[in-house]
Order: structure tokens, then C-alpha cells, then sequence
């Protein structure tokens, strides 16, 4: 990769240092032109030769960069960029690469409108509810109205399932039956998405092939704002999904409060130079960041309740954690020595069971989290503990020594079962894991969830050992890849890309026996956001794929 800059500036650039930020990790060729000052994953600290000056004008032509894996697109060079005067002050610097993606376009034909025969009862209530939903997702040109639409008359049927509903048109109207109020809204929202062209057949009896609907979105790596997660609710109630899962912490930022620990808001969750956390994945050398204060947290959760969604949190341990030590550096132990690297180039990024503050932190952190989201479920993480985690650490060893266990992986296992124990014990809640800790033997089958993300053969030996498994395989289901392989399509490609059309003739269960298929749990579409620098990238990257992916976990009967 070949990297130049150039000083637009009056001043002529002395003893100075050109930070940036890229997904990928670079390291200059040595001939002399730069040095590699200082790296944490993604943030990279380059100097020119000792005694170079850069006066108004001129360019500093950097040493080639290598590459720590092949790029794919043009997001995964540079994100960011700031020069590090002498003095220690920044200023920004403007990036020659963009990868910002147009806003989908929005037909101009005006669809036909329905409105609801009675206005009382569980029927007004579902109504309103998808109605406010249409118009959150799809601000112009409403289906639902109040009035002077087709008329809809809606009800609650005996002899439903909780989940099932049928729409039916006679004697000039709308009929639609439904086993609740939450199957009730989705039949709504189909109808408005049937009117607005963005769904086939709707009528006859649907039901949902599995029970867990889910979508996935990273808060941590990019602080989305609280009203675009409050969007992003809204959206996937309009693709009658059920659950939400909530990522809110991981190497790159700490995005919900710990009572008894400020630090983990005051300084976990926000990235800037020469701060606990760097400049990473596009941020500068300002001050970015945020968390999610309690008063947000609730309306996410009242507001998908009112819409049938369970919002399911997660907290990432013991890997995943490098905010978390950033902010409080008594949970390392000051001797670990192991040097043990994550996939994203974290260095000894996990918490340490040998550390006594450890155990208190944790069972803070699950009980606060279980008093602001009352679902069943808490995802406690369990994925990508580096390889030679705690080898070197005194402190872990010693813990290793008392359970009888030697090794990172069986530490790591250990480690994981005494959260959940903590999380049971003082919670009550259900346990949710990624496919590592369910391996591992940290989850045992039947105790909890696992989400299969690796394959679509992973998905299948874990429910055939047993286990109550969401489908995310990554190459069909993380959104965050890019949908082709052009240069300039944003997203990632490590797992290959995914279009719509791949998606629409991907099934999970394909070849599965029909008891493997009910064993399913269900399937989950996954957003990271290393790639999203603005709410403009993330709707296209998740729009229209996420539509595909939902639209399929539905099965139709046409009974007429």
C-alpha cells in the first residue's frame, strides 16, 4: 500500500507523526523513509526519517506499507488520519478515499392506502403500533392511515398459534386473523409492505418456520446514536423479526454503565489520542465515543416490547476486552507476560480469572445489565480468546493450578462456566454464547443458546450435538460484508461476499432431516460495523439483504 502526504498548511512540518486508522494492519518497509513509532490494532504511529521537514507544498512519500491480509475493498485501507505535531497537538487530516454509499432511492409512486374497520381493543392498539412503525421506516406515502383506505377489519382467532396469522380479501374488504397481537402487527406490516411493492403474496395463513427471528447490531466498534438504535427497533419489527441483539462491548469501545466503576463510561467508552482506547476503525484524534444512558435503554426496550421484539444484550468476556482493561487496569495482572495476540491485533485483550477484582466486576456488570433489559436471555460472548492467552500470567495460573486445569482453552472454558454460573445465580436469566464457548464445553447442550457463525456445517453439528442453536453463518448472514466483490463496495470480504441473490437461494437447512430442521432454534442476521462510519453505510449494508434473510423464515399456506 502507498501512502503520501501532503502539508496544505502554511507552517512548514518538523519533528512531526502521521497517525491513522485502517482494519487492516500496516507495517513500512524499512528503507529509511518511515518508522513504525507505535501500534494497537488498527491505530498505526509513523515517523519520517530523523531531521525530514515537510514544507507547505510538499509531499512525504511514505516507505510502501505491507499489509498484514490482503485488502479487499477500498475501506480497508486508511479510515482516519491526523498529523502529531512536535508539540503534541493534532490536526486532522483529509483522506483521498472515501466509501460513503448513496441512499437508496425512493419510488416516487404513491401505494394504496388501508385503514382499520373498528377503532378499539387489541385490533386499535396493533394498528397503531405498525402504523407508527411505517412511518419510522418509511416516512412517505403511508399505508396505514386512520381513515379513506381499503378497509382492514382485524381480530384475535381461536384455534392460532401464538405467531400464526391469515389475511383474507372478501365482500370488498381485508380480512386478517392472527393468534396475538404481536402476529396481529406483523400481518400489518406485511400488508403495508405488500402495498408498497416490497413483498409478494400475502394472502393465506402464515407462520414463522422458527422461533428466534433475530438481527445482530455492533454498538461497540462504532458508537451508533440512541435514536438510530431506536430506528434500527423499528426496522426489524417492519421485518417481523423478534429478537434484537445488542453487542455493547468490545476491544474498541464499552458502551453501557457499570455502578460502582465510572471509568468504564468515562474513559471505556470513547477513543482519542493518547487516550486508554486509540484513534481506531476511522476515528481521529478527537475525543469520539459515547454509552448508552438508562433512560435510552428503556425506551429501546418498551418500545420493542410494544412491537413484539426481545432485545437481548450482550457482554463480551473473557475476550473482547481491551476498553474494559484501558479503563481499569487493575483487572491485568502487572506480571502477565504472555503476549497472546487476538485476530484483531489486540495484545492480552482478556480478563484475567486470577484477579481478584475480576469476579466483582463481572457479577456488576450482569446484574446491571439484567435490570435495564428484562429479557430472558444475557449473551455473555465467549468468542475469539487469542491463542496463548494467560501462558505468562501468574496470576491465571495460580487460578488454573486450583480448578485442576492446564492451557488457554481450558482456562478460557473454566472461565466462561463461572459467569454463567454467576449470571444464573444472580440474574435468573437464560445464557446466549457464540459457537466458540459452546466448543469449548463452556455451554453444555440444552443449557442455553449457542449462535453458529462460522458455516453452515457448524450450524448443523451443533444442533446435532444437542444444542439450541441460532443460524448466522457468516458468509450468507453477516451484513457487514460486502455485497460484491468490486473494489468499491463498502464492507469486509474475509468470509466472501454476499448479494441478494445469494442470500435468496441460501437455505441453512437444506438437506437437514425434518427432525433437525424443528431442532433448529431459529436464524439471526449479524451487522458488525468496523465499515460504518455514518448511518448511510449502514443502511446499505444492511437494506435490502436483511429483507431477504427475513422474508424466508416465514412459511405460507394458501387455505383459499
Amino acid at each position: 500500500m502507498h501512502v503520501r502526504l501532503v502539508n496544505l498548511g502554511p507552517l512548514t512540518l518538523k519533528d512531526f507523526r502521521l497517525a491513522l486508522t485502517s482494519v487492516v494492519q500496516l507495517t513500512p518497509r524499512t528503507n529509511g523513509r518511515t518508522k513504525l513509532v507505535a501500534r494497537i490494532s488498527g491505530w498505526h504511529e509513523l515517523a519520517p526519517a530523523d531531521g525530514f521537514e515537510l514544507p507547505p507544498g510538499a509531499v512525504w512519500d511514505l516507505d510502501p506499507l505491507v499489509c498484514g491480509h490482503r485488502p479487499a475493498h477500498a475501506n480497508d485501507g486508511p479510515a482516519s488520519a491526523y498529523v502529531v505535531l512536535a508539540d503534541g497537538s493534532t490536526r486532522a487530516v483529509t483522506l483521498g478515499v472515501t466509501d460513503r454509499a448513496p441512499s437508496p432511492r425512493v419510488g416516487a409512486e404513491a401505494p394504496t392506502a388501508l385503514s382499520l374497520v373498528e377503532r378499539d381493543g387489541v385490533a386499535a392498539a396493533a394498528w397503531e403500533a405498525a402504523a407508527t412503525c411505517e412511518r419510522r421506516v418509511r416516512p412517505h406515502d403511508a399505508v396505514l392511515l386512520s381513515s379513506d383506505g381499503d378497509p382492514v377489519s382485524v381480530a384475535i382467532a381461536e384455534g392460532f398459534a401464538a405467531e400464526q396469522y391469515e389475511i383474507a380479501e372478501q365482500d370488498e374488504q381485508i380480512h386478517v386473523r392472527a393468534g396475538s397481537r404481536r402476529a396481529m402487527q406483523w400481518a400489518l406490516l406485511a400488508l403495508a409492505r405488500h402495498r408498497r411493492g416490497e413483498l409478494g403474496v400475502v394472502d393465506g395463513r402464515h407462520e414463522p418456520r422458527h422461533g428466534w427471528r433475530g438481527l445482530h447490531v455492533d454498538l461497540a466498534r462504532q458508537f451508533v446514536p440512541a435514536v438510530d438504535v431506536e430506528w434500527l427497533i423499528e426496522v426489524a419489527a417492519w421485518h417481523r423479526l423478534n429478537r434484537l441483539h445488542l453487542h455493547l462491548t468490545d476491544d474498541e469501545g464499552w458502551r453501557v454503565p457499570v455502578p460502582g466503576y465510572p471509568a468504564m463510561t468515562d474513559r471505556g467508552a470513547w477513543r482519542a489520542h493518547r487516550h486508554g482506547v486509540p484513534p481506531l476503525l476511522g476515528s481521529g484524534a478527537e475525543v469520539t465515543g459515547g454509552w448508552y444512558p438508562s433512560g435510552s435503554i428503556a425506551r429501546w426496550v418498551d418500545r420493542a416490547a410494544e412491537l413484539g421484539i426481545d432485545v437481548v444484550p450482550e457482554v463480551d468476556v473473557p475476550g473482547h476486552c481491551f476498553a474494559a482493561l484501558a479503563a481499569l487496569p487493575e483487572l491485568r495482572d502487572p506480571d502477565d507476560a504472555s503476549g497472546a495476540a487476538s485476530v484483531q491485533h489486540f495484545v492480552d485483550n482478556v480478563l484475567n480469572p486470577g484477579v481478584g477484582a475480576t469476579w466483582p466486576f463481572l457479577e456488576a456488570v450482569f446484574g446491571e445489565l439484567a435490570d435495564r433489559f428484562p429479557s430472558p436471555w444475557l449473551h455473555v460472548g465467549g468468542d475469539e480468546v487469542p491463542h496463548g492467552a494467560w501462558r505468562r500470567s501468574p496470576l491465571a495460573q495460580q487460578w488454573a493450578v486450583g480448578q485442576g486445569i492446564d492451557g488457554a482453552d481450558a482456562i478460557a472454558a473454566a472461565f466462561l462456566r463461572q459467569v454463567i454460573a454467576i449470571v444464573r445465580s444472580s440474574t435468573g436469566r437464560q445464557i446466549g454464547v457464540w459457537q466458540e464457548a459452546a466448543d469449548s464445553g463452556a455451554l453444555e447442550p440444552g443449557d442455553g443458546y449457542v449462535v453458529a457463525w462460522k458455516s453452515a456445517d457448524d450450524v448443523r453439528r451443533l444442533v446435532s450435538a444437542g444444542h439450541h442453536v441460532v443460524a448466522a453463518p457468516a458468509p450468507w448472514y453477516y451484513l457487514d460484508h460486502a455485497a460484491d466483490g468490486d473494489w468499491w463496495s463498502p464492507g469486509a470480504s474475509w468470509a466472501g461476499q454476499a448479494s441478494i441473490g445469494d442470500i435468496e437461494q441460501f437455505d441453512v437447512t437444506a438437506g437437514w432431516s425434518a427432525g433437525e430442521q424443528a431442532a433448529l432454534l431459529g436464524t439471526q442476521a449479524c451487522l458488525w460495523t468496523e465499515h460504518v462510519h455514518d448511518l448511510t453505510t449502514l443502511r446499505h449494508l444492511l437494506l435490502p439483504r436483511l429483507t431477504a434473510i427475513a422474508d424466508a423464515q416465514w412459511r405460507r399456506e394458501n387455505r383459499f
